[in-house]
């Protein structure tokens, strides 16, 4: 039996059609993932400010607590 498309061929196919279901389903939750999102931003841009007052021997859940409510 003859193959029509190699399997190369076939791996990129099914990797482009994975991608655009992908892409879908993300715009489809496009609203529920900002939030996520911004508190990983907001997260990542605090982190350094939370640990510098860890280092006042400062528990962290207390420096978190300081951080957000300042």
């Amino acid at each position: 039996m003859k193959q029509i498309f190699s399997p190369r061929f076939t791996r990129l196919m099914l990797l482009g059609a994975f991608l655009l279901v992908f892409l879908y389903f993300l715009y489809l939750v496009r609203i529920i993932l900002f939030p996520f999102i911004l508190a990983i931003i907001l997260a990542y841009v605090l982190n350094p400010l939370v640990s510098s007052l860890e280092q006042f021997k400062i528990p962290r859940v207390l420096a978190i607590s300081i951080v957000y409510l300042t």
